[in-house]
């Protein structure tokens, strides 16, 4: 009897066991897909949002137990502006009284307040005014004297002062006058004596008037002011300076010989 051999069919592997690792890849890929799609739709979303992707900053974790902060060198002081504080003056005032180159400017100031003068006039000489109790006498300039005789270039006698009179009235016509007396002369309360100041006539000084007509001089000292109108005036022999200036003495002529007097 032939022995019975075993069985060498070799087994057939597990049905199962292929399907089951199909299956498993299968989920993997389909995660993996899906993990893939939500990726690409966030990354469109942030595209489309205004201002771009938001980017958001993990919070500073706070130092572990045993760090140690390493201590930054402070830096050195640049070179600084040191502003000074406004400066506060405190200037003193003394009441002083005005020069008479203030008084003799464009604009005078006034050391009293002025005078002014309306009319009619009283033209008493070259020089002096009346109106009403007012008594006004041109100041820094010395005119000719009502009765004054004067020379002339050929040595005869004129009456100048009646002229500077009659040149003065012409001059103020009927115009008010705005005196400034002279600080030198203020006011005078004694009646009958002048108040000595510089008067205008519509903005006209009338003293430097009646020296361009050759009937009052700068005095002394002042001639700086009115030197202009006193060259205005020699230069056209106007006036007095038709004799070089020359007030004769009442009966008598340049060289003190005795000549007739001047008939009315």
């Amino acid at each position: 009897m032939q022995a019975e051999r075993p069985d060498q069919t070799p087994s057939a592997p597990p049905i199962q066991a292929r399907p089951r690792s199909i299956l498993r890849r299968r989920s993997i890929l389909a995660v993996a897909a899906g993990l893939v799609l939500v990726a690409a739709i966030l990354v469109a979303r942030s595209s489309i949002l205004p201002g771009g992707p938001v980017r958001v900053s993990a919070p500073a974790s706070p130092p572990l137990a045993g760090d140690t902060a390493t201590p930054v060198a402070p830096r050195p002081p640049g070179p600084t502006q040191v502003l000074a504080p406004p400066m506060t003056l405190t200037v003193k005032t003394q009441a002083v009284a005005p020069s008479q180159e203030d008084l003799l400017g464009e604009a005078p100031q006034p050391f009293v307040p002025p005078i002014t003068l309306e009319p009619p006039f009283t033209v008493l000489d070259s020089t002096l005014i009346v109106s009403g109790k007012a008594r006004v006498r041109l100041g820094l300039v010395s005119g000719l004297k009502r009765d004054d005789l004067c020379l002339d270039e050929a040595g005869l006698r004129f009456a100048c002062g009646l002229r500077g009179r009659a040149a003065l009235i012409g001059t103020i016509g009927g115009r008010r006058l705005t005196c400034w007396p002279l600080f030198l002369s203020p006011p005078s309360a004694t009646p009958g004596e002048a108040t000595v100041a510089r008067c205008f006539a519509d903005g006209e000084d009338v003293a430097e008037r009646q020296v361009e007509e050759g009937f009052a001089r700068p005095t002394s000292g002042e001639g700086r002011f009115y030197a202009a109108a006193e060259e205005t005036a020699r230069d056209k022999a106007a006036g007095a300076w038709n004799g070089g200036w020359q007030v004769a003495q009442p009966g008598q002529g340049p060289s003190g010989a005795a000549i007739p007097a001047l008939r009315p």
